[in-house]
């Protein structure tokens, strides 16, 4: 994650920051520390506006800056050196960005010929730019770029080179709602939105605006937006000066997130100058005085499922050790008070409990691992501690008993051809289910292609269909299944000889 902030570029790799700053001494260094606008393009460079430096071109892998400034001798240079907004042509290779200024318009700038093409308003020329304050740029669907300045909106014609100007009218009420247009957006179904000083406006065939009204839409009008995204889910989160709102178009649902005193989990600042989705979904916020914010949108609050002694709808006991959801929601949790059966929907418990004078019942309390049977939905298999394996029928409650030695079964997995693998502390068991024959695999000091380590702690079988062993302290290991062997994977120490890959 790259952040740009008034004092610095910022590298975050999830668990430190590294700050890339001006230095006079160093002509490769950041120009200016104040930065405005950031993208990166496809060849994996960094594009920094700031707001005296003029334009940065960052190499990550050389950690190099490029500077682009204002020439005034030279034409083909940079307009003007405070740049507030970058955009990436996406119908070009990389070839073209277009950049808004603070006080000279756009600039069009061509990577192949390293030339700058100028868009500044002329009062003279009703076919300019309305402003050379520009807050934000956009490339729609059809290919047009639109531009948002701080005195109107702007579409332009490329091959008229020309620009055609929106303004606000106080006396028309399909106007835009305001002429500072600070973001623009297109929806996942090519609708054009367009945040302003005066909230959210829709743009409708003919070169109309529909407006989202306090009574309408939520209080969405009454809003100084700043940014604006739309997140996989369809809906828009929306920066503004006073809070961050979550906007569901079909439901007509808005959501308020502000900064309350006392909270630490509430937003830091309610100044939202900038929004980011990542690939993984989390929405990270950026304030214009409160540093980064990172949330979770579909985050909720925690369900607890506890142990509350004397009260039997609640978990038989604290200490949990194994989760299995089947096929139908129900929650089956095993720990070191029996098995437990949760039906989430009936808010409903039911407690297994070992039983001495029933064989066809638990003989332990001490659960350690759950997994539903791939063929039968209605068969649980059930590790335990020190009392073995438990195929359980959900039906009738009944168990029937494997394996019986003081083995602690940590894990269970069924793989593609039905074999239950078993991960104990005394070794890797496989079973089959429909004979219930058993193999078993040992560590041997004398046979480097035997299993690492006998305390087996978890098994996988990846989409090649390879099995992998994970052991407690010597590495993990990849079953061959022709030759019966294991290759093992250990952690690699400098100081040793050689290490083993594959």
């Amino acid at each position: 994650m790259w952040f740009g902030t008034q004092d610095g570029l910022n590298r975050f790799d999830g668990y430190n920051f590294t700050v890339y700053k001006h230095d006079s001494f160093n002509p490769n260094s950041l120009s200016d520390n104040y930065i405005r606008f950031m993208i990166e393009t496809k060849d994996g460079f960094l594009w920094i506006g700031t707001e005296s430096g003029g334009l940065n071109k960052f190499d990550p892998a050389t950690e190099l800056f490029t500077h682009y400034t204002h020439d005034p001798d030279d034409s083909n240079s940079l307009s003007h050196n405070s740049v507030k907004f970058i955009f990436a042509d996406p119908d070009e290779t990389n070839e073209i960005i277009w950049l808004g200024t603070i006080g000279a318009g756009v600039d069009k700038f061509d990577f192949a010929t390293n030339t700058f093409t100028h868009y500044s308003h002329d009062p003279n020329n009703t076919n300019s730019i309305s402003d050379n304050y520009v807050n934000s740029i956009y490339m729609d669907s059809q290919g047009y770029v639109w531009v948002g300045t701080l005195n109107g909106l702007n579409k332009f014609d490329d091959q008229n080179n020309s620009w055609q100007s929106y303004y606000h009218d106080p006396g028309d009420n399909r106007s835009i709602s305001n002429s500072e247009v600070y973001t623009i957006l297109e929806g996942g179904n090519g609708t054009l939105l367009f945040g302003t000083l005066d909230g959210m406006n829709q743009l409708q065939a003919g070169d109309t605006f529909i407006r989202f009204d306090a009574e309408a839409n939520l209080k969405l009008k009454e809003i100084d937006i700043q940014s604006m995204i739309q997140d996989k889910y369809g809906r828009y989160w929306i920066g503004t000066y006073h809070g961050l709102r979550r906007f569901d178009k079909k439901e007509n649902d808005l959501v308020l997130y502000q900064s309350e005193s006392g909270d630490p989990n509430s937003l830091s600042d309610n100044n939202i100058t900038c929004l980011y989705e990542d690939d993984s979904g989390l929405l990270w916020v950026g304030t214009g005085g409160g540093g980064i914010n990172k949330m979770k949108p579909n985050a909720e609050y925690f369900l607890h499922f506890s142990h509350i002694p004397g009260n039997p709808s609640s978990l038989s006991h604290p200490s949990i050790r194994g989760i299995y959801e089947d096929k139908e929601g129900i929650l089956w949790v095993g720990g070191y008070g029996g098995l437990n059966r949760i039906d989430r929907e009936k808010q409903e418990y039911r407690h297994y409990r070992a039983s001495a004078s029933h064989s066809d019942r638990l003989n332990t309390d001490a659960i350690f691992s759950i997994i539903g049977d791939t063929e039968n939905d209605n068969i649980l298999w059930i590790g335990s501690e020190g009392e073995g394996l438990f195929r359980f029928d959900k039906d009738s409650g009944k168990i029937k008993h494997y394996l019986e030695d003081d083995a602690d079964i940590q894990c269970l997995f069924l793989d593609s051809n039905g074999v239950l693998w078993i991960a104990t502390s005394q070794g890797l068991v496989c079973m089959d289910k429909t004979s219930a024959a058993i193999t078993s695999f040992k560590y041997d000091p004398d046979n480097i292609y035997s299993l690492s380590d006998d305390r087996v702690v978890t098994v996988y079988q990846d989409s090649q269909e390879r099995i992998w062993i994970g052991t407690l302290t010597n590495g993990l290991n990849r079953f061959n299944h022709k030759y019966q062997q294991f290759t093992r994977v250990h952690h690699y120490c400098p100081f040793s000889n050689f290490y083993q890959v594959f």
